[in-house]
């Protein structure tokens, strides 16, 4: 698939989440609109059947045709003008409420028109069974009107509306699949691209070295013996590269397993580090600046549990580092020491440090910094990923402390006992 087609999938694919979302929220909007209105309705309807049983308690012509008025969503008040007993009055409204399943808690008040005073009021709670308590005298009025009060309209509102919020729900779940999707599309297509890079360059990088390697081979042969010096070192040098390709296909395999098979041993941990130093020393003996690396809280008698071989590969990775990421002459301090439970190696060095961003994706596969002393296109992104997979595998931790221009230190953390 083309990378434009790709991209133009994945806009397509947002803008339809997108469109999806804002339709729900806005018909989600107008249910609650259309059941706040639906339950005003109810309400009226029930305060008009109410004062219609009080009028014809009292065998009173219906002196007004629409005695309810909505004064707000939660509040109305209706004009009986006649006579009002309370206790009648109070359970026509729960009668009326519960036949059209409105279950809201209530406080009604009884006004007088004439002396523009407040004659009776009480508060309703719809989930008690017992009959409310009356703290007055019932009185008996008329001319007055009486008044409903809900305290809270959107619990009965959000009652009505529960086929909204699941088919929401649904929703919801549906769009966060196909995300998901769209994302593990968008990530399989990054990771087969840079697989497909990683083959092409590799296939590039093996050729050049066995091609110096067949013609140094030829010219040796037709070399009179004595003056094959040259063609010896063309001879390692070419070797050398490919035992490096090697290296950085065996970090690709490895960040590829889920489980990697490790063979622990008891090793001397301070020869280990002077043996991978050694090797590490030799191998940049030609370069422009070269490294200094110092041990410091190291004895004879520090021994480790690990795999030999994987250990040396990942200090040899962060060494590899530490100069890639310098830009003067690279000074690396090794420092052991024994904290609880952990064998703690430090290593510090004097580089150009890392950001938050990079320290935050230095552990994923192919993630490439611009390092000072490497061609990026050169760099795969894979030692970190190594580093913590191994890490992982010794049931250990590792830490990273860094800051632009202050170096970098990583910590590796081995468990005492490894199993």
């Amino acid at each position: 698939m083309k990378a434009t087609t790709f991209r133009f999938i994945l806009l397509f694919g947002g803008i339809c989440i997108s469109c999806t979302f804002g339709l729900q929220l806005y018909w989600l909007h107008q249910a609650f609109n259309f059941q706040q209105e639906h339950f005003e309705r109810q309400v009226t309807l029930a305060l008009k059947e109410t004062a219609e049983k009080i009028w014809q308690d009292n065998r009173t012509n219906f002196p007004i045709t629409n005695p309810v008025q909505k004064q707000s969503s939660n509040y109305f008040t209706v004009n009986v003008n006649d006579l009002i007993q309370i206790e009648v009055l109070e359970q026509y409204l729960k009668q009326a409420f519960y036949k059209r399943n409105i279950h809201l808690d209530f406080e009604y008040i009884v006004y007088d028109c004439q002396y523009n005073q407040l004659v009776y009021g009480n508060f309703i709670h719809t989930n008690d069974a017992q009959k409310a308590q009356i703290s007055k005298p019932i009185p008996l009025t008329e001319n007055y009107f009486f008044g409903v009060y809900f305290p809270s309209v959107t619990p009965q509102i959000i009652e009505d509306m529960t086929i909204w919020f699941w088919s929401t729900f649904i929703l919801i779940l549906v769009v966060a699949f196909f995300g998901y999707s769209l994302f593990a599309i968008y990530k399989q297509r990054r990771l087969s691209v840079l697989q497909k890079e990683f083959v092409n360059n590799m296939m590039h990088e093996f050729k050049t070295p066995l091609s110096t390697i067949k013609l140094a081979t030829e010219a040796l042969q037709s070399t009179p013996q004595g003056n094959t010096d040259q063609y010896t070192q063309l001879l390692d040098e070419s070797v050398g590269k490919l035992q490096d390709q090697l290296h950085i296909i065996f970090q690709h395999i490895t960040s590829q397993n889920s489980y990697i098979p490790l063979n622990f041993n008891t090793i001397h941990l301070k020869n280990a580090i002077l043996q991978t130093r050694a090797l590490f020393l030799e191998t940049h003996q030609n370069g422009k600046m070269k490294p200094q690396i110092e041990l410091h809280g190291f004895d004879e008698e520090s021994t480790i549990s690990v795999d030999a071989f994987h250990f040396s590969q990942i200090v040899f990775n962060l060494f590899e580092n530490a100069v890639k990421y310098c830009d003067k002459q690279p000074k690396i301090i090794v420092t052991y020491c024994v904290k609880v439970h952990w064998h703690v190696i430090q290593i510090k060095d004097n580089g150009i440090g890392m950001n938050r961003n990079t320290q935050k994706n230095i552990f994923k596969p192919y993630f490439r910094a611009a390092g000072l002393h490497t061609n990026p296109s050169k760099s795969w992104g894979l030692g970190m990923s190594y580093v913590l997979k191994i890490m992982k595998a010794h049931k250990g931790k590792i830490y990273v402390i860094s800051a632009p221009n202050k170096g970098t230190t990583i910590e590796l953390f081995f468990p005492k006992k490894s199993a």
